[in-house]
């Protein structure tokens, strides 16, 4: 983070007579709470968790794997 935005956010942890460490706590929890999945973002990340499920469909299991070395040695 750059000095200038330390500053600032030291002098606004000042003011409401909080540490920096504090107060950069307090506002990213809030932040964090405030948080709201829209719609949109709900059916994009339903997307890619499907697509990511695909993916793992594809993989070998690790025993296939073992077998194939085992035999290739």
């Amino acid at each position: 983070m750059d000095v200038e935005t330390l500053d600032l956010l030291s002098k606004q942890a000042e003011l409401e007579g909080r540490k920096l460490k504090n107060y950069m706590e307090h506002v990213l929890k809030q932040k964090a709470e405030d948080f709201e999945l829209s719609e949109a973002h709900i059916e994009i990340l339903s997307k890619r968790i499907e697509a990511a499920d695909k993916d793992l469909s594809r993989l070998t299991p690790i025993e296939d794997f073992y077998k194939r070395v085992e035999r290739a040695l």
